[in-house]
């Protein structure tokens, strides 16, 4: 290998990729858009809905209104109950009544209480009936859920003898605090939080945006090069191995420049949220070292995507599969969280394509993997990735001077050990 020449191909495509505008939106417009989406989360999204909503009441059993508007004073007035009387209409015409002026607008919703709910039920049907014209919205219903429920109880216990208040002090949770326990003879241990899975999820995240924001760029440049004939020229001055290598340093120091800026935007949203402690520096180590790995491993078997294509619209057909293999480490996230350390986790640490998010993920979590089990993925991914940039030169070789119709992936393995 000639050092000298990698070094300049590195150089050279690492200016150019950095300069690239979607290089450039990606830097800036991504994390933009994730603050500011946080912040509008953070001031509406988790925010009580405190608009005024007006709501008719019929009360089957006379006795649950009371309770309601004394709630919804509680609430601080925002909430309006409306007791609806029959004044002389059937309850079929008050109900139909009620409804339409739902549809219209003038009430937000109707509650309908059936006369017989204060006896003690078992396995019959619904008593509260709640109608809405927005019944994606269902605070208020969940609102009325707890206050109807707490009243019922109390009015049912007290009409039984018994001490509502007594029975409410003996039935209280108590709540229990979860911990996780380190490793090591010390057996320390440290409370675990909500925010406990977000750093192992959120990593392994981060390093799917980092391997598809680059290495489909890197794709790209190779299919132009070669319809520009650029590569004819390339070729005559390095070798196909070397200018694949010095390509896929330029494609690493990108993923490592926008993995820093990104990095460094999730440490000082951990640290507005108080969350930074659940970050270690194993943890952001163990995330550098599988960046390197997925972009080499991934960007190599992209570039010969591109190679092997003479037109964007040929590596169409190609590119489907390899983003689904990219992205298949996404649809086992819920079992990961589960279980880090379960079977599925260890069978995708060893396969090379998921390996790198897989132990990624893994090393952020409780319990940390066996370090005989990191080795081995280390191993396997390390021994993959020079396959395939190996591999991927081959056709680069062979694809960067061929022209016509897209090879197909028997037509790729031939190019491959082509002599």
């Amino acid at each position: 290998m000639a050092w000298a020449k990698i070094k300049a191909v590195a150089s050279m495509e690492f200016r150019h990729l950095i300069r690239t505008r979607v290089f450039l939106l990606s830097l800036v417009l991504v994390p933009a858009f994730s603050l500011g989406l946080t912040y509008l989360q953070s001031q509406w999204g988790f925010s009580p809905d405190l608009a005024t909503r007006h709501f008719a009441v019929v009360d089957g059993t006379g006795q649950l209104f009371g309770a309601i508007e004394a709630a919804a004073q509680r609430e601080g007035g925002h909430l309006r109950p409306v007791l609806l009387l029959p004044d002389g209409q059937t309850p079929g015409q008050a109900k139909r009544q009620a409804i339409q002026r739902v549809r219209s607008g003038e009430l937000f919703a109707y509650v309908e209480i059936a006369p017989g709910t204060l006896q003690p039920r078992k396995g019959v049907g619904p008593a509260l009936f709640y109608f809405s014209n927005t019944p994606t919205n269902g605070e208020l219903a969940v609102w009325l859920d707890a206050v109807l429920n707490a009243e019922i109880r109390r009015l049912r216990l007290r009409a039984l003898g018994f001490n509502a208040k007594v029975l409410d002090a003996a039935e209280a949770k108590v709540p229990i605090q979860s911990f996780s326990i380190a490793p090591g003879p010390e057996g320390q241990s440290s409370p675990v939080g909500p925010a406990q899975s977000l750093v192992p999820a959120g990593s392994m995240l981060l390093l799917f945006l980092m391997v598809m924001l680059t290495a489909p760029q890197m794709m790209s440049s190779v299919i132009e090069e070669k319809m520009s004939r650029i590569s004819e020229v390339l070729l005559a001055s390095v070798s196909p191995f070397d200018l694949m290598l010095g390509k896929l340093l330029a494609c690493c120091g990108a993923s490592v420049l926008v993995g820093t800026v990104y990095a460094a935007g999730g440490l000082a949203l951990a640290r507005h949220f108080g969350v930074l402690g659940t970050l270690s520096v194993q943890g952001i180590a163990a995330f550098g070292l599988c960046l390197v790995l997925a972009v080499f491993l991934h960007g190599s078997l992209y570039m010969a995507v591109g190679a092997a294509c003479s037109q964007p619209k040929d590596a169409q057909g190609l590119l489907g599969p390899l983003v689904l293999l990219t992205s298949f480490p996404l649809f086992a996230l819920g079992p990961l969280l589960q279980d880090p350390s379960c079977r599925l986790a260890k069978v995708l640490s060893l396969f090379p394509l998921s390996a790198p998010f897989v132990l990624c993920f893994r090393l952020n979590s409780r319990p940390a993997p066996a370090l005989a089990d990191v080795a081995l993925s280390i191993l396997l991914t390390v021994g993959a990735t020079l396959f395939c940039v190996w591999a991927a030169s081959r056709v680069l070789r062979v694809g960067l001077l061929s022209q016509g119709k897209a090879p197909g992936p028997t037509q790729l393995l031939r190019w491959v050990f082509m002599k």
